[in-house]
């Protein structure tokens, strides 16, 4: 099981598919928390009343298994996730942080970033159970199954920086076909091929 295919799923809101793919990854050892992270991941990119949805069919898989998890509540204060929130960022994204729509001096889409900043980078981003590398690949999959190609490109080159290789941004992308349709993933790839060539691999 891939940790890609449910991000997929959840971005399509194929709920039965869903399902079943859970079940297959607890089968196969893939911890719970990590799919309740996967899922709350996909919430940034689908909204969080898909994940929700998503989250509420884990526990029922999980409680057909008697498996419980403990609540993970964080009460940081919000200077404390904006600094988190910043450092996520520059992992991330690099010199790209601050460009486009991440601009402070953006005159519209400033108003709402530092909400994105806080809670999206420094809540979600930063929590335990899912490494940064897979949440960075969960980005891509659902970008490329969302058909949102400037945020595909944007995660394709921020993924390298937190340890993803080019063949498992490729492979995330491939994921997707089944659920979203091969038309937008062969669109994906050609945009992920693209800004791979725009910058050289590391020797």
């Amino acid at each position: 099981m891939r940790e890609e295919l449910e991000p997929a799923e959840v971005a399509v809101q194929n709920w039965q598919q869903l399902r079943r793919h859970m079940a297959a990854a607890l089968n196969i050892g893939l911890e719970p928390r990590a799919i309740v992270e996967v899922l709350i991941q996909d919430g940034i990119y689908r909204g969080f009343t898909a994940s929700e949805t998503a989250l509420e069919l884990a526990l029922e898989a999980f409680a057909e298994r008697g498996i419980t998890l403990p609540d993970m509540e964080r009460l940081d204060p919000l200077e404390v996730l904006t600094a988190q929130g910043k450092t996520v960022q520059a992992a991330l994204h690099a010199e790209r942080k601050d460009a486009g729509h991440a601009s402070p001096a953006n005159p519209v889409t400033s108003s709402v970033y530092p909400l994105i900043v806080q809670y999206c980078y420094g809540e979600i981003w930063d929590r335990p159970g899912l490494e940064r590398r897979l949440r960075a690949l969960c980005a891509v999959a659902a970008f490329a199954a969302l058909d949102h190609e400037p945020l595909l490109r944007k995660f394709a080159l921020s993924a390298l920086n937190v340890g993803a290789s080019r063949v498992e941004v490729v492979e995330a992308v491939v994921q997707i076909g089944p659920y979203s349709g091969f038309a937008f993933t062969l669109k994906a790839l050609a945009a992920v091929s693209e800004e791979f060539s725009k910058h050289a691999e590391p020797s």
